[in-house]
């Protein structure tokens, strides 16, 4: 995971595409047992 975002701003730069903003976080617990609870 400590890869992924280089390696996606130099695939979007490579492919001449602009990135305007990002934002970033960390899901919660509650974000975390949703998105579980919902695959069962």
């Amino acid at each position: 995971m400590t890869t992924a975002l280089p390696d996606l701003l130099r695939l979007l730069d490579r492919e001449g595409i602009g990135l305007r903003s990002m934002h970033l976080s960390e899901p919660t617990l509650d974000d975390v047992f949703l998105r579980c609870s919902r695959r069962c």
